[in-house]
């Protein structure tokens, strides 16, 4: 543009420059932070004059003219061109809405094009339509409504008065002190941590939908009286309400959120007149678990406010730089409309009538709320749909409402005490979060559900190992001589009895064995640490081992359990019959230790319920007696009854890979040998067999992975290879048995960033609930408490413990309990469950559950150690070690040898699946 053609050059505003820099990189977001303002026009109308009406109006605002452009050092600026034509366009009826919706997705810009045109379109005889579309830079919501005013005065002839310029407000805006603002921002902002509702939009463009939801003629009345008698504005009601809101969804009590302001300084005169862009947004910091009641909470709100307010001025990007936030602060704004409430078509148009007027605008927020004023408040929550789904924008927009409902009833009320949800809604919710029931036999028993299927099919094959097969009649008689053998010693109902086995047909026959005694087994895997069996031995109580091998000293002392030989030859007279012990189902049939706080284990008991109502009947994992089942998973794991039992309950064959810890190398060999048909891996290990060996998956059917977060591309690359592939993502803690809520995987759910959880498996339930236990709607953080047959009985010798984890159930039938898992869910619009992380530090680390704590103790012992933290880092894509910085004692340098030192005792291993 040559200089002869330019009138004039403006600065930009701090939120000017923030809309620049989001409308740019924003690339491909065609109509970001544009607005499209409607107004219906009836009767006969003079185009010619409308148009000199709207020439004449951007002579008065001459910046409306304005267009972006960068100087030579980067720095943008406003370009006024002396050339005052309006953009305009006349459309008809048949390609009007074409035509205003170009004008919204293209129409303007900040790249070099007009930043407002003007667009009329003839509906029909005596019909039209009036749209200014205008780029945020250079217009804000109460400006157009001056805008529209001067326009229809000009076209009904009418003088008006003098333009209030622009350049005043550029001018008191470069007065304020900004270093004064920088550092009150800096203190307002320190240590915030950021507040995001939405996840990233992963490039899917922008779909924009609007809730609107209002309060009663009575509560607004109740709601305004009330803000007065509390000396507050309907505004700091509304922060106060919406910080609520977010902490709720966000499961914190420190949220952030933008504000949108007027910004029309009331010290310049005629400021209500001025047209142009003058909101400002500010970031409002609301401590929410810092008031007792929500009175204190709004004045809270409000003395923040009050002494923020002299630099509200500076924009939100400029604040959150000062305060030396990274990343994005926040993702959701709040308007509270303040618009003159003047209507410009009240004088004599010559017949025309002006409808009111419609806006459609878009933002770069993905939740943006706007209330306004009247005889009904109302709450507009317009949501970017990609990343906010219906049915969450409309918990939000009724949340926000019940909130401001409750500070209009009782401000004495306390913040905790406001419902997350309707009862309809929490009826639906815990509809959700229960499988369907079946019923189980009547004594659910895990060796009666083997030897039921050893009767029916003897022949069969049941297990596999390097060569060697077993038939399911073999495998029953074998582990019926020794349940006889184990009784003649005495064993029986109430006993505990370790099994220190290699994997292989021996195990399986030790287990099924010790079921049928009567008594429950405690797996002492052989690479068990000598201490660490020690501890398992004294944690239950067990007087009898089942081993091919002398038991580790630590266990074989003169007061230790005896040694049973299960290749002892006398085994060979006992009998092959089924000793007939009576079992319930609610007998414990194992204990599996997980890691523990405290810095020693913890053993999760599992009644024969657990396993069998896990098992039989769900329709997650149907196998048939035609299968083969891989079995990997390390045995103090719950996957491996998973594996083991699934297979031998169907009748299927179950190909045992040696070792005590999953081979990737043999896993693949064994798969290809036996044609696997069913295989459970480990997050990790399924990424890794994905990575190097896709083939392995070519005979499989069946493939179920948990333990930890499940890896989208991994599984899209998997289904992509086998279109036919039955894909499940399963999860569920120890304490709940196996698969508690599975979701079968799909192409679509890859695509989505995150796998969900999915619904719950029959016999088994749960809920999303707050820290009152009450039921979460969609969208909500809150912890999972699961339920149901596979529930444990708790910890082995820990009530205090059990009673903590394991509690009442309060929607279920008198009696039940549920687990508290710590494990951060939410449900998500479609009914799946999204998983959020851990309430503690617990870590899941290639399917091992692992308390940072019980590592940093077993540290602590160490004499060369003062303190020890113990973090999960992340080395690489895909790469997680379990990493422990180590502090010397005062005076001691560290040095390789000390850092290398073992603890002790050594830190003891860790168990326990998911």
């Amino acid at each position: 543009m040559s200089a002869p053609a330019i009138d004039e050059i403006l600065p930009l505003t701090p939120l000017q420059e923030g809309i620049l820099f989001h409308s740019l990189a924003e690339d491909g977001a065609r109509g970001l932070y544009v607005a499209q303002y409607t107004v219906p026009l009836e009767g006969p109308l003079d185009e010619a004059r409308l148009r000199d009406a709207v020439r004449r109006t951007l002579v008065r605002h001459p910046h409306l003219r304005a267009r972006i452009h960068h100087r030579a050092s980067g720095q943008p600026v406003q370009v006024v061109p002396r050339d005052v034509e309006p953009h305009w366009s006349v459309a008809g009826p048949d390609d009007g809405e074409a035509v205003l919706r170009a004008a919204r997705t293209g129409g303007v810009g900040v790249e070099g094009g007009p930043l407002i045109r003007f667009d009329l379109v003839r509906d029909g005889t005596d019909r039209y339509r009036l749209a200014v579309t205008a780029h945020h830079c250079v217009l804000d919501g109460w400006s157009a409504s001056v805008l529209l005013r001067e326009v229809l005065a000009g076209y009904a002839g009418e003088e008006l008065a003098p333009p209030v310029p622009y350049r005043g407000f550029l001018g008191w805006l470069a007065g304020r002190d900004r270093a004064a603002a920088e550092r009150a921002w800096r203190a307002e902002l320190a240590d915030a941590p950021p507040t995001l509702l939405a996840p990233e939009s992963g490039g899917t463009a922008a779909r924009w939908a609007t809730v609107v939801r209002e309060l009663s003629p009575a509560q607004t009345a109740e709601l305004g009286g009330r803000m007065r008698s509390l000396n507050a504005t309907l505004t700091t009601a509304v922060q106060a309400a919406w910080a609520l809101v977010l902490a709720r969804h966000t499961d914190r009590d420190d949220v952030m959120f933008g504000s949108v302001l007027s910004g029309r300084p009331a010290e310049l005169d005629g400021v209500e007149d001025m047209v142009g862009m003058l909101v400002n947004t500010v970031p409002v910091r609301v401590r929410t678990g810092a008031s007792a009641t929500l009175a204190d909470l709004l004045a809270d709100v409000r003395a923040r406010r009050l002494a923020l307010a002299p630099h509200d001025h500076v924009g939100l990007g400029e604040a959150a730089r000062a305060a030396g936030v990274d990343g994005p602060p926040l993702d959701t704004t709040v308007t509270v409309e303040a618009v003159p409430d003047v209507p410009p078509w009240s004088r004599d148009l010559g017949g025309l009538r002006v409808g009111e007027v419609g806006c459609e605008e878009t933002a770069h927020y993905p939740v943006t709320v706007v209330v306004t004023p009247g005889e009904r408040l109302s709450v507009r929550l317009h949501h970017d749909t990609s990343r906010v789904p219906a049915a969450v924008a409309r918990v939000l927009a009724t949340q926000l409402t019940r909130v401001l409902g409750v500070i209009a009833d009782d401000p004495r009320a306390r913040p905790g005490d406001i419902e997350p949800c309707d009862a309809q809604e929490a009826g639906r919710m815990l509809d959700a979060g229960r499988g369907e029931r079946f019923p189980l036999p009547r004594r659910p028993c895990v060796h009666t559900a083997f030897a039921e299927q050893a009767a029916r099919e003897p022949d069969a094959t049941a297990l596999v190992f390097e060569g060697e097969r077993v038939s399911y009649g073999e495998l029953d008689r074998h582990a019926n001589r020794l349940a006889h053998h184990l009784i003649g010693l005495g064993i029986g109902r109430g006993d505990w009895v370790g099994v220190r086995l290699e994997r292989g047909p021996h195990l399986v026959t030790a287990l099924l064995a010790v079921l049928k005694s009567g008594a429950a087994y405690v797996l002492l895997d052989p690479d068990f640490p000598g201490a660490r069996a020690a501890e398992c031995v004294r944690a239950t109580g067990c007087r009898t081992v089942v081993s091919d091998r002398p038991l580790p000293d630590e266990v074989a002392q003169r007061d230790g359990p005896r040694l049973v030989r299960i290749d002892d030859p006398r085994l060979e007279g006992a009998p092959g019959t089924d000793p007939g012990t009576p079992v319930d189902g609610e007998d414990p049939a194992c204990v599996l230790f997980t890691s523990g706080s405290q810095g020693r284990p913890k053993g999760v008991v599992a009644p024969h319920r657990a396993l069998v109502g896990s098992l039989l009947g769900q329709a997650f994992a149907r196998v048939t007696p035609s299968d083969v089942v891989l079995q990997c998973s390390p045995m103090s794991w719950d996957a491996f009854a998973f594996e083991l039992l699934s297979a031998l309950f169907a009748g299927a064959t179950c190909v045992l890979q040696p070792g005590g810890a999953p081979e990737p190398e043999v896993a693949v060999r064994l798969m290809g040998e036996h044609r696997v048909t069913v295989a459970h891996f480990s997050s990790s290990l399924l990424n890794f067999l994905v990575d190097t060996h896709p083939s392995a998956f070519d005979t499989v059917r069946l493939v179920l992975t948990g333990g930890e977060a499940a890896s989208p591309g991994h599984l899209e690359r998997l289904l992509r290879r086998r279109p036919g592939l039955t894909l499940v993502n399963a999860y569920s803690p120890l304490e709940c048995m196996m698969v508690t809520v599975f979701r079968r995987v799909t192409l679509e759910d890859c695509l989505d960033g995150s796998v969900p959880l999915g619904g719950p498996v029959a016999n088994k339930h749960f809920y999303v609930l707050d820290d009152r236990l009450r039921v979460l709607p969609p969208g909500m953080v809150g912890e999972v408490y699961l339920g149901g047959v596979g529930e444990a009985h708790g910890y082995l010798g820990e009530a205090r413990l059990t009673a903590e984890r394991f509690v009442a159930d309060p929607y279920g039938p008198p009696g039940s309990r549920m687990y508290r898992s710590g494990d951060l869910a939410r449900w998500r619009a479609d009914g799946a469950v999204e998983y959020l992380g851990r309430r503690d530090d617990q870590v899941k680390l290639r399917g091992f559950r692992i308390e940072p704590s019980e590592v940093e103790t077993a540290l602590a012992r160490h004499s060369g150690i003062s303190g020890a933290r113990v973090l999960v880092r992340t080395e690489g894509p895909g790469d997680q070690r379990l990493v422990a910085y180590v502090v010397p004692p005062r005076g001691t340098p560290p040095g390789p040898a000390g850092r290398r030192a073992p603890p002790a005792p050594p830190p003891p291993r860790r168990e326990g699946q998911k």
